[in-house]
């Protein structure tokens, strides 16, 4: 007997309520743990728990033998709108009780939506006489069955997304010009990336789990279902395949978080030459403040030698006075008394005021 119970879509609950599971599973006798199973089948908002499988469900007894699992596989959606390819991370639980007696077995087939390519496959499966029959003579064909199906998808979804990487991301990474302002949209860089390495982050634990599915149904198959050799050495190719994902799945991640440094490392050489062309900016200008400033100090040392004398010119050029060429010396006199006045007041206001900054330095290096 062959049970397939499906969601509505990826993120609504199963089309069937509590009631009715508890009924199918009290009338097949089932183990109460597969409703840990139906758990993962659950509404979601988000896209959560990609790399959460679920425990593996075992139960062995004297009449019965029952075993299931959740196995997470790849599936290709195009965009009604633009035609575009992208990839998402399904799931499809599987449930076998095996009656030692009759040798019979009760499928339970859980679907993230109705009409699935799983539901497709047992149910075609099932369709042919032929492999009906060898199916009841060997029912661990049907586990090896889905395990091939979606397997071979997991190739296409890396090659998918490496594809992306290297002709998106690596291709825009690797031609970044650091001496350019075009690196402003180096966040943007960075963020296609992340976006590409999400996509292999879950696998490590997916492929983790689809091994401890492998070493479960060896172990349980060999001791209660006809096994033959066949069967085991398909069963050591799909863990050998895996083997290859995970490793493949290591050097892209490799490569994601190397792109990354480098864009990093990139936009890390752009700031500095930004901060060191700005110093140099600032150095100039403080030249420039320094030229202003000798400038400056010049006319105002040619200013304080001129006051005084125009001062006492027209001082002396007021109606007030009767001046004569003889007392010529008196006009001088005067000025440079005046002149050598107000340089030593501000030779002396220059000094206190270099002395009170150095004061209130030393003040606040010892605070």
């Amino acid at each position: 007997r062959v049970r397939h119970i499906c969601q509505r879509d990826s993120w609504s609950d199963l089309a069937i309520d509590k009631e009715t599971i508890a009924t199918l599973t009290e009338y097949h006798n089932m183990m109460p743990e597969l409703s840990q199973l139906i758990s993962m089948f659950s509404s979601k908002r988000l896209a959560i728990e990609e790399a959460f499988s679920g425990p593996l469900l075992e139960k062995e007894s004297e009449a019965t033998s029952e075993f299931g699992y959740v196995m997470k596989y790849p599936e290709c959606k195009t965009a009604s709108r633009d035609g575009s390819k992208s990839w998402v991370i399904r799931q499809i639980g599987v449930y076998q009780q095996y009656f030692k007696s009759t040798g019979k077995s009760v499928w339970m087939f859980l679907h993230c939506q109705p009409n699935s390519s799983g539901q497709k496959l047992v149910t075609s499966m099932l369709e042919n006489k032929e492999n009906c029959i060898s199916l009841q003579k060997h029912l661990v064909e049907l586990h090896l069955l889905i395990f091939s199906f979606y397997l071979q998808n997991w190739r296409e979804y890396m090659s998918f997304y490496e594809t992306e990487l290297l002709e998106k991301a690596c291709f825009r990474a690797l031609n970044l010009d650091i001496y350019s302002q075009a690196l402003a949209d180096g966040i943007q860089r960075q963020r296609g990336i992340h976006f590409i390495s999400a996509h292999f982050s879950p696998l490590p634990a997916i492929f983790a789990h689809h091994k401890s599915i492998f070493r479960l149904v060896d172990m349980k198959l060999q001791s209660t279902i006809p096994f033959e050799n066949r069967h085991r050495s398909q069963l050591s190719y799909c863990s050998s395949l895996v083997d290859s994902y995970a490793a493949n799945t290591a050097t892209l991640q490799g490569k994601c978080a190397n792109l990354l440094q480098f864009v990093v490392d990139s936009i890390g050489i752009n700031n500095q030459l930004t901060a060191q062309n700005q110093n140099m900016l600032m150095i100039r200008m403080a030249q420039t403040t320094v030229n202003d400033s000798a400038s400056i100090r010049t006319i105002t040392v040619v200013t304080l030698l001129y006051l005084p004398a125009s001062f006492v010119a027209t001082f002396f050029g007021m109606q007030f006075f009767q001046f004569q060429i003889s007392k010529l010396w008196i006009f001088f006199g005067f000025s440079i008394i005046l002149t050598v006045l107000t340089l030593l007041g501000w030779w002396w206001s220059v000094r206190r005021r270099r002395g009170s900054e150095e004061t209130d330095g030393d003040e606040s290096d010892m605070v």
